[in-house]
């Protein structure tokens, strides 16, 4: 079940079934969508969290699953908003060395300026929301930041691989270890 609560209800609704949340999600795929046109706050705090169940809707992603808590503060400046998304918690994935899985930590801070803008603008410092649909999704930002937090190589600690890759690992350093004849030595020292 994935947790979600904030201090008031407007302009949460689901992505699947398009019902407002009001406690708990009303459907099995639940997005924390806030749509900007209807936004009368100057800020607004809002906490959930992305669970196993969560990660199970998404296909062929990096994170098998997980908890993470996610706090995201929405201000608004002026003509356009801050927001402000602090992400703690542990996600499971595959290592990348023997393919068992893994469960690694989780922590990043982001505050991203969100504008309003047409269709098809573009900008790498800006996070433009279409102004014919003004809804950003919550969860699925704070899924990036999730991903965009991993380390490059994702691994366990050295000794604590298990599995049969592990093991073919192993044996193929075994090999390289085995002293060669010495009467090949000598072409070693020979440069091309």
């Amino acid at each position: 079940m994935t947790c979600i609560s904030y201090e008031k209800s407007v302009g949460f609704f689901c992505l699947s079934c398009r019902l407002p949340y009001l406690c708990t999600p009303m459907c099995a795929i639940p997005n924390i969508l806030v749509d900007l046109s209807s936004w009368q706050q100057q800020e607004e705090t809002f906490h959930f969290c992305l669970d196993d169940a969560w990660f199970a809707t998404l296909d062929n992603t990096a994170v098998d699953g997980g908890h993470v808590d996610v706090e995201a503060l929405l201000r608004r400046v002026g003509a356009h908003w801050l927001l402000s998304m602090n992400v703690t918690g542990r996600v499971t994935l595959l290592c990348d060395r023997c393919l068992q899985p893994l469960t690694l930590s989780v922590e990043s801070d982001n505050t991203m300026d969100v504008r309003l803008a047409d269709a098809g603008e573009e900008d790498d410092h800006l996070l433009l929301v279409d102004a014919r649909q003004p809804v950003i999704d919550l969860s699925w930002l704070a899924y990036e930041q999730v991903v965009l937090s991993l380390p490059l190589r994702r691994v366990h600690e050295e000794g604590q691989c298990t599995g049969e890759a592990a093991a073919r690992w192993q044996q193929i350093n075994d090999e390289e270890d085995t002293p060669t004849d010495p009467r090949w030595d000598k072409l070693k020292t020979i440069e091309s």
